[in-house]
């Protein structure tokens, strides 16, 4: 084999990877100096009819739980975006823009977000940096599920 073709084998193998499952994860902001905020976010099939992949996240926060909309994953590159579905009135929330890229082994995806704020009449762009590791995949949920089906449970009789 051709080292050329030899390359294509190894990256189409290399990226099969689904976002699809459980991520335990943090952001940050570019331009404050806080602590990451912690997340963690699960990532499912779009509903019938819908394309790509949607979900929800939970940020450890007062910002509380987000869904995730416009998902899409092209090889190894995802993006969504996360909307906060009951933030505290004292918050200024927008959509949240996520830009990802999975890692070779599928267990850890690190990107970039973006929003936009209306701030005293004028946009203000925040930006900042994610990552979050696997928790489980949604293909290791199916097969564990199958598996708990076919299991036959015998109690012990006294």
């Amino acid at each position: 084999m051709s080292q050329d073709r030899e390359s294509q084998t190894h990256d189409s193998r290399r990226h099969n990877h689904s976002i699809l499952g459980g991520w335990l994860g943090s952001y940050c902001y570019r331009t404050r100096h806080e602590m990451p905020v912690r997340f963690e976010a699960t990532f499912s099939r779009a509903r019938k009819g819908e394309h790509g992949f949607g979900g929800a996240i939970l940020d450890d926060s007062p910002l509380g739980e987000a869904g995730v909309s416009h998902g899409l994953q092209t090889g190894p590159n995802v993006r969504f975006t996360k909307t906060y579905q009951d933030p505290p009135a004292e918050y200024e929330t927008a959509p949240v823009h996520y830009l990802g890229t999975l890692s070779d082994d599928g267990r850890l995806v690190t990107g970039t977000w973006e929003m936009q704020l209306r701030h005293n009449g004028k946009i203000q762009r925040t930006t900042g940096r994610w990552e979050a590791r696997r928790l489980w995949a949604e293909a290791e949920e199916a097969a564990a599920g199958r598996q708990s089906a076919d299991v036959e449970w015998e109690l012990p009789v006294r």
